[in-house]
């Protein structure tokens, strides 16, 4: 009795280098993965405090010029910053819709009102992605009277990134 037949298909080590390789590929894709995420968030972060800077310079512009504002709270005259930044961040206001990259911070939460200065917080893991406006010394701003500084929480290094400085308010 003789068997002449061949055996088709894959040996076991065949598969098992195989399997070897796609779990290579797959543990180095993850980490790129991983690296492309942070860094979009980060980019996230950068570009809501640019828009948040560009909403306190166009406000701050329009009342230097009488123009009527929304909310009601930013007009002109008054010169509660808290309140109005209260009432840009809820309902269907400018600054409503801003959410945070690294959490699930909502903008009346993302946005920080410091023009106490009371806000001092390091950045760390709990305020990434964070916006603080402020009109004091704090997080090394240089600033005179009356004048807005934005800054962000930039979870790629633990410090407040200011991305702009010195806006009449």
């Amino acid at each position: 009795m003789s068997f002449s037949s061949k055996q088709k298909g894959f040996s076991l080590i065949e598969l098992l280098v195989v399997v070897a390789i796609i779990g290579i590929l797959a543990s180095v894709g993850i980490v790129g993965y991983q690296r492309y995420i942070d860094s979009t968030k980060a980019d996230v972060a950068k570009t809501n405090a640019q828009s948040v800077a560009r909403w306190v310079t166009s406000t701050g512009i329009a009342r230097q010029g009488g123009i009527s504002l929304t909310p009601e709270s930013c007009k002109a005259g008054s010169d509660n910053m808290s309140t109005c930044l209260t009432d840009a961040t809820t309902g269907s206001e400018a600054l409503a819709s801003f959410e945070n990259p690294y959490n699930e911070d909502t903008a009346g939460t993302m946005i920080i009102d410091n023009s106490t200065g009371s806000y001092t917080t390091a950045c760390s893991s709990t305020t990434y992605g964070r916006i603080v406006i402020s009109d004091n010394s704090s997080y090394n701003h240089s600033n005179t009277d009356n004048e807005m500084d934005v800054a962000y929480c930039d979870g790629t290094n633990d410090t407040w990134t200011s991305v702009k400085t010195d806006i009449a308010w």
